[in-house]
């Protein structure tokens, strides 16, 4: 994770204690059961927590503004080429990303990548061991490329809309 996205991450996780109103947490728990739910299988005050870890890794992406000005990250999704299936591909977010033969370190170097969208192998995109995504390299061809490079535009991504009270995130998704 890039020192941005850790910052942000430890910055978001220790908000309940002191965060602006703009990014305070609203406990639900005691108005809505499923929020409290909700909270407690994201370890929402962890520090560790993976929706601190996802968010964080979102918002390092970068994103973009839509016409009614708000915000959408990370910008594989919000600016994802329409023509090109959305479920089928992935973006590689890095310059010079290695294609590998084998999914590990120790694997072959069969070429480089540098923000391309490739389409994922055979329709599956995390091999066995998660740290690895296997994408279309050439013609009957796939490789593997570090997870943490390819990111799917249905995967994670935050929405956020200014109001009165300053910017608040509307919605954290994952999925088609």
């Amino acid at each position: 994770m890039r020192a941005s996205a850790a910052v942000l991450a430890l910055t978001l996780a220790a908000a309940p204690a002191w965060a602006a109103p703009t990014l305070k947490p609203v406990d639900e728990g005691p108005r809505n059961p499923s929020f409290a739910a909700f909270e407690q299988q994201w370890h929402l005050r962890a520090m560790d927590s993976l929706l601190w870890r996802e968010l964080g890794a979102t918002l390092a992406l970068g994103g973009t503004f839509d016409p009614e000005g708000s915000f959408v990250a990370p910008y594989v999704y919000s600016r994802w080429p329409e023509a090109i299936d959305a479920v089928g591909h992935v973006a590689i977010a890095g310059s010079g990303v290695r294609v590998r033969a084998q999914p590990s370190l120790d694997g072959k170097v069969i070429g480089r990548l540098s923000y391309a969208i490739m389409p994922i192998a055979q329709g599956k995109l995390r091999s066995e061991d998660a740290e690895w995504a296997r994408v279309e390299f050439a013609p009957s061809r796939s490789g593997y490329v570090a997870s943490r490079h390819a990111r799917s535009p249905v995967g994670y991504r935050a929405f956020f809309t200014r109001g009165a009270a300053g910017w608040r995130m509307v919605m954290f998704l994952s999925g088609d």
